[in-house]
């Protein structure tokens, strides 16, 4: 038996668009970085543009640069291999050391280290691996975004950054799969209820970056899982009493 056809109103497929529309939006909103349009040297030029235009608006500044052996604890690791040390290793590539140039400007430093994590995951999609700063990085304005470098050799696995925003909230943001072989820059904007400024101002402790975890892949196979990260950097809007990122280029 034939079911009777439903007239058509172009109202139908225009609730359909924006409700495919609005949950776009929403995953964007969860922080994953979105697929890049300008290559990461475009990327480093566009801040440092702004940087210098609207010096009085926006500054960059570095989280976390790893020179320096940082004060880290592993969280309950899934099995005994749980290595995190700073290596004697850093990308090579142009934008790497463009954004080096960019960080020198502001914040003279030597960048020859990053941050290597040597794990295991013995039952994939049921383990994590959770590193965090004994002390979490203060963080200073109100963010935009973030970026890291990040070295990969192609997992399934997907990394987060963890945070305090500065009503004591805790935030995770998704930095996407680590789904590529060698070095590549991460940009992440951040999303609107970061910003959401607390009830009691009073009460207001800034935000912070907790650290990280590596989350596996249920379908991934059993083993090692090694990174290195570096360079993670906030770019942040000077201004207390205005909305974020007018001027920030949606450009991605």
């Amino acid at each position: 038996m034939l079911r009777p056809r439903l007239p058509y109103h172009p109202g139908i497929r225009f609730i359909s668009v924006l409700l495919a529309t609005t949950a776009l939006s929403e995953v964007l909103l969860l922080g994953a970085p979105r697929p890049q349009a300008l290559d990461p040297e475009s990327r480093i030029n566009h801040w440092s543009q702004l940087l210098i235009e609207q010096r009085e608006i926006y500054r960059v500044y570095p989280v976390a640069l790893f020179e320096d052996q940082p004060h880290l604890k592993v969280i309950s690791p899934a099995t005994p291999l749980a290595v995190v040390k700073t290596v004697y290793k850093r990308a090579i590539e142009a934008a790497f050391n463009k954004e080096t140039e960019l960080i020198n400007r502001f914040y003279p430093s030597s960048s020859r280290r990053s941050l290597f994590v040597h794990t295991s995951f013995e039952i994939p999609g049921q383990q994590n691996f959770q590193v965090e700063f004994k002390e979490p990085l203060k963080l200073k304005g109100r963010l935009l975004a973030v970026s890291l470098w990040v070295y990969s050799n192609d997992y399934p696995h997907r990394l987060v950054l963890l945070f305090n925003n500065q009503a004591g909230k805790k935030i995770e943001i998704s930095a996407g799969n680590l789904n590529w072989l060698g070095w590549r820059r991460l940009e992440i904007r951040l999303p609107t209820h970061f910003f959401n400024p607390p009830r009691k101002i009073s009460t207001a402790e800034g935000h912070s970056l907790i650290g990280f975890r590596i989350v596996s892949h249920p379908r991934s196979s059993a083993g090692d899982v090694s990174i290195m990260l570096d360079n993670i950097l906030a770019f942040a809007d000077r201004r207390t009493n205005s909305y974020p990122g007018a001027e920030f280029s949606d450009e991605w």
